[in-house]
């Protein structure tokens, strides 16, 4: 096993980011309900093992009470890194009188909608041929995943920060 820190993005990250950025989605921006985002210019966390980022998180605030994740990547698959990004980006919002906080990922994405479901996210929107005009603004967005499901639509997952969730999801790190 190895260590790893979370820490807040900091500026001398973002040509590091930019480059995550570009393997796990293309390009540095993100395209989200019909808005462009620049994940290098978003608040978020970074995870890292010595010099190397292992996993990044980054969010904007949205109203006074919500918040919303824009991108979670874990470079090292279950190590925990994803929940450690996750959870400091609730404990900062809550830190900051959040209430709710919520995120888009797309249809074929059937990982992290578990990811976030066993982690108090609920279902909350639909929002259909969302990824089809996506692509207008961002070409690079594939048509199909790897898991052969094409890739068409939104879907927002929300939590309210203050529910009370089972006691698996507090203990799986």
């Amino acid at each position: 096993m190895f260590s790893w820190q979370i820490e807040p993005i900091r500026q001398s990250d973002n040509d590091q980011m930019r480059r995550l950025a570009i393997h796990s989605w293309g390009s540095e921006t993100m395209v989200v309900h019909d808005t462009v985002y620049n994940l290098t210019e978003q608040e978020g966390f970074l995870a890292r093992s010595q010099a190397e980022i292992i996993g990044m998180l980054t969010y904007r605030m949205d109203a006074s009470d919500r918040s919303e994740l824009l991108s979670l990547d874990s470079f090292i698959e279950n190590q925990g890194i994803g929940s450690a990004l996750l959870d400091a980006y609730v404990h900062r919002v809550a830190a900051q009188g959040v209430d709710q906080i919520y995120l888009v990922t797309t249809n074929d994405n059937l990982r992290a909608l578990a990811f976030y479901q066993k982690r108090g996210f609920t279902l909350s929107a639909l929002h259909l041929h969302a990824v089809t005009r996506a692509r207008k603004i961002k070409p690079e967005i594939p048509l199909y995943a790897e898991n052969g499901i094409a890739i068409a639509h939104e879907l927002e997952l929300t939590r309210t920060i203050g529910e009370k969730l089972c006691v698996k999801c507090f203990s799986e790190n």
